[in-house]
């Protein structure tokens, strides 16, 4: 329904109230000749004089009346903790997505599977065509998520965060100069790609261990 479809009218009819419906006949314009509801009356009124305004809609059209609450709207970013099938490592779905558990729900109620909003996207360092990224927060992490247009029902992953549970693998300040980016596979061995500035002579380490 579009504000053009709202029509206004008056009358001396007492009893009108929204949700009536009536029938135009006599129309200079035929197409307006047809069946309305009335969505809303204003009654105006002394004791010599009565009248009415209101706004109707056709009646072959669905009214949908504005919501008296307003959308909830979660400003800035909030922490979540990833989650999934026991036993599993990472849990996502086709398109990379993962659940998110919110601190501000009871975690005795929350699906340890589902998460509390479905399945969450995963923001990336590039999602070209032929210039992508894909890095997948693991079952546990600890993640940032941001809501977009504040909407609490389109929630994005922007990173993950280290905590006092899950350190740095890298001891800090003394390692601040040596980036590191490691995975885990599914049988628990670390694979891992270190820069190594420091060292004498530059370089890079591949390499897996347990």
């Amino acid at each position: 329904m579009t504000e053009g479809e709202v029509c206004r009218g008056e009358s001396t009819y007492p009893q009108l109230q929204a949700g009536f419906r009536f029938l135009l006949v006599g129309h200079p314009r035929n197409d307006f000749n047809q069946e309305y509801v009335i969505t809303s009356v204003e009654h105006q009124g002394s004791s010599k004089s009565y009248r009415n305004t209101f706004t109707c809609i056709p009646s072959n059209l669905l009214f949908r009346p504005s919501p008296a609450t307003p959308r909830p709207v979660v400003t800035g970013v909030v922490p979540g903790i990833v989650v999934g099938p026991p036993g599993e490592v990472k849990h996502v779905d086709q398109f990379g997505r993962v659940r998110v558990q919110f601190p501000w729900r009871n975690p005795s109620l929350t699906n340890k599977t589902a998460g509390d909003v479905g399945w969450v996207r995963v923001a990336q360092l590039a999602t070209g065509n032929g210039t992508s990224a894909m890095w997948i927060p693991e079952i546990n992490d600890e993640v940032v998520v941001a809501f977009e247009h504040g909407n609490p029902n389109r929630p994005v992953v922007l990173g993950s965060m280290w905590n006092g549970k899950d350190l740095s693998p890298t001891q800090q300040p003394p390692n601040k100069f040596l980036p590191l980016f490691q995975s885990r596979s599914p049988t628990g061995t670390l694979n891992e790609i270190l820069f190594d500035p420091p060292h004498a002579h530059d370089r890079l380490i591949i390499r897996s261990r347990p």
